[in-house]
């Protein structure tokens, strides 16, 4: 998964990642299935506002492909997200 990360200064930085995939064999048998699994894109930013703490958001999209719908059985695919944040602090 390709990803890139920028450190705009020392107390911020910003990146993503894309993510896609695709199924290696029919995952229902006697299926017929796409093997499309679609893409994510996760977003995220640091900011660190001193030496010995961090606080870090990010965010996924995931855009779901067809084999999600699950061949015949007609499965919901619909866009999702997640949202997270977090603290470290060191000691």
């Amino acid at each position: 998964a390709p990803s890139a990360q920028f450190h705009s200064s020392d107390k911020y930085s910003y990146g993503g990642t894309f993510v896609t995939g695709r199924l290696n064999k029919e995952p229902i048998a006697g299926g017929s299935t796409s093997s499309d699994l679609g893409y994510e894109v996760d977003l995220n930013f640091t900011w660190t506002p001193f030496d010995r703490f961090t606080w870090i958001t990010e965010v996924g999209l995931l855009f779901p492909g067809q084999a999600w719908k699950g061949g015949s059985a007609n499965l919901d695919n619909s866009f999702a997200y997640g949202l997270t944040t977090k603290a470290a602090i060191r000691f």
